[in-house]
């Protein structure tokens, strides 16, 4: 627990300090408001690749890991496979999509990095404040991304991702049920 007191007075001193691993509060001066942002972990990193059956295939044999069926978007021209591991694989469904001008501009190879946050609004407003652009923003039910320039971020794409954790016998149970309802 803090004392908002104690905030305050810590931040008379400087802009911003960290009050737990991987939390910035920041106050600004005179304006009287707070920001916070909360990166929880590294979610998942997105390698583009050209063929994502071969990549499935070629991941799973070099690691060791396995990857959830593979699905598509539409509206996102590609299909892509997840692994509970931290990989998602993504594979261009048109040559138009950013993913498949990725991939011919600079061949297979990292994408994004995906960082889970606890409030997106927050997280993107500082990102914002910061001058790193965004370029994109996605609403999947419960899952919520925002998307960053890579040119403002070294090259890596950074993407943010809101979602409230699952147990994951949750998640087992789920799965087992869609399974189920496909078969049958």
């Amino acid at each position: 627990m803090f004392c908002l007191i104690d905030i305050m007075v810590v931040l008379n001193s400087a802009d911003c300090f960290d009050f737990m691993k991987n939390t910035r509060i920041l106050y600004f001066k005179g304006t009287e408001r707070w920001y916070f942002m909360r990166i929880e972990r590294i979610d998942r990193v997105v390698i583009a690749v050209k063929n994502l059956d071969e990549s499935i295939k070629f991941f799973s044999d070099l690691l060791g890991i396995k990857f959830d069926p593979a699905g598509s978007s539409d509206e996102l021209l590609v299909r892509a496979a997840y692994s509970p591991s931290g990989i998602e694989l993504m594979e261009a469904s048109h040559p138009e999509s950013p993913v498949g001008k990725f991939v011919e501009k600079r061949g297979e190879g990292l994408y994004a990095v995906v960082f889970k946050v606890s409030n997106i609004e927050e997280a993107t407003a500082e990102l914002e404040r910061k001058g790193i652009r965004k370029v994109g923003k996605l609403d999947l039910g419960a899952l919520k991304e925002v998307i960053f320039h890579p040119k403002d971020t070294h090259g890596a794409m950074i993407i943010l991702a809101e979602y409230e954790d699952v147990h994951p016998a949750t998640a087992a149970v789920a799965m087992g049920l869609l399974q189920s309802q496909k078969l049958g």
